[in-house]
């Protein structure tokens, strides 16, 4: 029914009415990674399968949108040139296929891409611990485990309840702050080996074809020689509230990105788009001179470079509610609801 309104409301004209209303902001659009296998199935709001992420290129292109490098876009919208319609895509973490689905598809259609890379990963070419957790436990179709659990930090348990998403949830939790305990990578790795046994699913497999894997050195090199521009994201995907933490991560993730690169880094993506306005003064000092959000929004003149707004595209949103989103419409509705709301009380 939703999306029958939208088409409707694009047939219209009404999502070209409310691109008037902001023609001088720039939309920066989020993504993660593409699907290997039925990852988008589990996760639409982090992977989306290639087909989909195609089809919003296209989008972008049949409707006359200026798809910008992200420098590029806030230089122009800071000295007044931006061109109307104007898109930066952005992805988030750096898995290891980028380059075969996120870069080749922008390239196949001459668009800019920023790649922000989370390193820790990078460097130790395993699958990333606590996502590939929740991933097995909602994958497998075993609706109960018995045996000797001790391996996944449950010694005291011989009986595993997975008869519903809410308690694969919990049991997914419980592993890993166990495996953040253990504090050492090969230990999380023989964690996933063990529930791979216990649930019947392949690690070996998984890891193989690349599955919740970030590109290595050679690949960020391979990408950035295709064009793509890479940009900081912590080495641990974390942006701690104490600052020394803090800094450490930028700082870390800076020293095996840069010397790939071969220039200073200064843009940067908070992980999982989390942070807080006593960390913005960090960043200044650190040299930073943009870092984004997941906060819904457009980007105007007087926006904080320092967080700036992004539009997280999903595998499960449609065509229709796409098209509804970029344009402004849909930001212009939510306004007018929060309007009327306030008039009526």
């Amino acid at each position: 029914m939703k999306d029958t309104v939208y088409k409707w409301l694009g047939r219209f004209g009404l999502f070209w009415f409310a691109r008037l209303f902001f023609k001088n902001q720039l939309l920066i659009l989020c993504y993660h990674g593409i699907s290997i296998q039925d990852e988008y199935k589990w996760w639409p709001g982090v992977f989306m399968t290639e087909s989909r992420f195609r089809q919003r290129l296209h989008l972008l292109r049949s409707r006359g949108y200026n798809v910008l490098g992200l420098s590029e876009a806030l230089d122009r919208l800071d000295n007044g040139t931006l061109p109307p319609k104007s898109v930066v895509i952005t992805a988030d973490d750096g898995y290891l296929n980028s380059p075969q689905t996120l870069a080749k598809a922008c390239a196949d259609f001459d668009f800019p891409l920023t790649i922000y890379v989370t390193t820790y990963h990078s460097a130790k070419q395993t699958p990333i611990f606590n996502v590939m957790v929740q991933y097995l436990l909602w994958k497998t179709d075993k609706t109960e485990l018995n045996g000797d659990f001790s391996k996944l930090g449950l010694a005291d348990t011989q009986h595993l309840d997975l008869t519903g998403q809410e308690e694969r949830r919990a049991l997914a939790q419980e592993i890993i702050a166990y495996g953040r305990e253990c504090g050492d990578e090969n230990q999380r790795q023989e964690i996933l080996k063990e529930l791979c046994t216990l649930t019947e699913l392949d690690y070996q497999a998984m890891n193989s074809a690349g599955m919740f894997r970030i590109m290595d050195a050679e690949t960020i090199k391979a990408v950035a020689r295709q064009g793509v521009d890479i940009q900081l994201h912590t080495h641990r995907h974390s942006f701690p509230a104490d600052k020394a933490l803090a800094c450490r991560e930028i700082e870390e993730n800076r020293q095996y990105l840069e010397p790939l690169m071969g220039k200073r880094l200064a843009h940067f993506c908070y992980p999982s788009g989390l942070w807080e306005e006593a960390q913005l003064p960090w960043l200044k000092e650190l040299g930073i001179e943009s870092a984004t959000t997941c906060q819904l929004g457009f980007v105007s003149p007087d926006s904080n470079r320092l967080c700036l707004n992004r539009y997280l595209d999903k595998d499960d949103i449609s065509e229709s509610e796409f098209l509804a989103e970029i344009s402004g419409f849909l930001r212009f509705a939510r306004r007018l609801r929060k309007r009327t709301r306030f008039l009526w009380r």
